[in-house]
């Protein structure tokens, strides 16, 4: 009580310095009060529609996302159009085009990463964007640039190599969603979430070890098929788990307020 005591003491005594215009405030009270009068029986709230908020997110977020995956991707099908020039064989379209697909998954999370690192996600929050918004567009788009990348890319190797186009699928798509839920996790682990770069590293390490289980001929054999599809089924519910659970923290705040 004496510490509040002293500082009402301290605030009346700087009151004493400060000089107010009576003029000056007499015309600021009366625009106020027409205002109010004006506004008196007409208070709205203003919501903004789903359209507008996707297309005002669109505007401000940083568009250098789009260009740097829309590359990646766009090298990744550069590198399987010179793997067809210059003749390479079944399997080695295979390993490339599953070292490929991790990549991909990779470089996109690593992307998203940045919306989590040096504050950005508290900067934008104070900015009154809503990260978790922010966090759904960037993933939307990124996982729709990649959809289409690897789309095109089963289909061409498919028809390039005569293969069937649900075998280069499930190759394809395994290998990407492993990279993704390991790059994922690392992104939410609280002693990598600030750090991009041990995204990157895990990134690298799901590609290599995608390369190395790639390099098995065995895995290719007709009976793999049914492991290589539970393999996928199983990858593509770690993942909705995961992003459930990046959405929860995001929203909870604990994906952003720790060190």
């Amino acid at each position: 009580m004496k510490e509040n005591s002293d500082l009402n003491k301290l605030f009346c005594e700087a009151d004493r310095f400060v000089k107010i215009d009576k003029e000056r405030r007499e015309r600021t009270l009366e625009r106020l009060y027409s205002v109010y009068e004006e506004m008196n029986g007409e208070r709205t709230s203003v919501t903004a529609g789903y359209a507008e908020i996707v297309f005002s997110q669109l505007r401000y977020m940083d568009k250098g996302i789009w260009i740097a995956d829309a590359a990646v991707n766009i090298l990744f099908i550069l590198i399987l159009l010179l793997l067809r020039y210059y003749g390479a064989e079944e399997q080695d379209i295979m390993v490339a085009a599953m070292l490929l697909a991790s990549a991909s998954g990779g470089v996109s999370i690593w992307i998203l990463s940045g919306l989590f690192s040096n504050g950005a996600g508290e900067l934008a929050g104070t900015c009154y964007f809503n990260t978790k918004q922010l966090a759904g567009l960037e993933m939307t788009l990124l996982g729709g640039i990649n959809l289409i990348m690897i789309a095109f890319a089963v289909i061409y190797v498919g028809i390039q190599w005569k293969l069937n186009l649900f075998r280069i699928g499930v190759y394809m798509g395994v290998p990407f969603l492993f990279t993704v839920s390991v790059c994922l996790g690392c992104m939410m682990a609280e002693n990598c979430r600030r750090r991009s770069a041990l995204t990157a590293g895990a990134a690298v390490f799901s590609a290599a070890l995608v390369l190395a289980a790639a390099a098995v001929p065995q895995i290719y054999l007709p009976s793999a098929a049914a492991v290589w599809c539970m393999v996928l089924a199983a990858g593509a519910a770690v993942l909705s788990v995961q992003i459930r659970r990046l959405f929860n923290e995001i929203g909870r705040g604990e994906i952003l307020c720790t060190e």
